[in-house]
């Protein structure tokens, strides 16, 4: 009995233990270490944005569910009359610290997962292509990510980015 406990505890250990270490919590991980003050303004701009969303009913909430139905809807082709008086990606840039060249430089250090890979070229379509089929978009991007993979921070600002 004892043995058997013991291999429950191990395994719950681990399968907590293999999501806080995902290829994708280790790339915004770095990418908060490669911010002046570890990410904390980065982390707050996420949080301000994500609550205007949230105010304007465009997200229900901050779960991963709502930021999936988010993604359905954008991919159903539902448009989104939003009062946000600033651009998320003007706020991101406006931060001295943050640069793309850090999630690159991060993205090389890190253990890549098919699904991250696979991810990451569908997001740099996003910022190749010069007109872009959002509901098209989106509908790729749901092929790839489930509502579980939305619980990750890094899914989710990159859905911030796209919206």
């Amino acid at each position: 009995m004892k043995i058997i406990s013991n291999l429950v505890i191990a395994l719950l250990f681990y399968s907590c233990n293999s999501q806080t270490n995902s290829s994708e919590n280790q790339l915004m991980k770095c990418i908060y270490e490669n911010c002046l003050d570890d990410g904390s303004e980065f982390k707050e701009t996420i949080l301000k944005y994500e609550n205007e969303l949230i105010t304007n009913k465009v997200l229900k909430d901050n779960s991963s569910e709502s930021y999936f139905n988010l993604l359905k809807n954008i991919s159903n082709g539902i448009q989104f009359n939003s009062r946000i008086g600033y651009s998320f990606m003007k706020e991101i840039d406006n931060l001295n610290y943050y640069k793309f060249d850090s999630i690159k430089n991060c993205y090389s250090k890190i253990d890549k997962n098919k699904k991250l890979i696979s991810f990451q070229k569908k997001m740099a379509s996003l910022y190749t292509s010069e007109k872009i089929n959002y509901s098209e978009f989106t509908s790729d991007l749901l092929q790839l990510l489930d509502e579980e993979d939305l619980e990750e921070s890094y899914y989710k600002f990159n859905v911030l980015i796209l919206f």
